[in-house]
């Protein structure tokens, strides 16, 4: 079974992943032992702190690395050498990206989401992933 999984980013971080073509998403290596859990086919809910905003889905397509050279070219401001390579399924740019009041009042516990968006990856439950699969 997939399972789903937040990654959060900035506005900023999110153009760079746009950049980037949407082939890797990274996390902070003090996350190393959370990326290592996701596996080949899951899926990643792309969410923008600051702006509180759903922005797209990501499907995993590797296996977890680590690579600092790959992660500069990607993010210029601050540092995500725990990789994953990925294939874009919903890529919205920051004016269509959806609101989280729009999506997280249905989700099973919405109160939860303000404790989850303060780090990435987190596990989401498949019902969640479901539901905000629906952008």
């Amino acid at each position: 079974m997939v399972d789903y999984w937040l990654d959060l980013f900035t506005a900023e971080t999110w153009e760079e992943a746009r950049q980037y073509g949407f082939q890797v998403t990274g996390f902070r290596a003090s996350k190393w032992s959370a990326v290592e859990r996701i596996k080949l086919g899951d899926l990643l809910v792309c969410y923008l702190t600051k702006l509180s905003r759903f922005c797209g889905i990501l499907k995993v397509r590797s296996q977890p690395y680590k690579d600092i050279d790959k992660a500069k070219k990607i993010w210029k401001h601050d540092s995500f050498p725990c990789l994953l390579d990925v294939d874009p399924i919903i890529t919205l740019d920051l004016l269509h990206s959806v609101p989280k009041d729009e999506i997280i009042p249905r989700l099973s516990s919405p109160m939860q989401w303000k404790g989850l968006v303060r780090g990435s990856p987190t596990r989401i439950s498949f019902d969640d992933g479901e539901k905000s699969r629906k952008l």
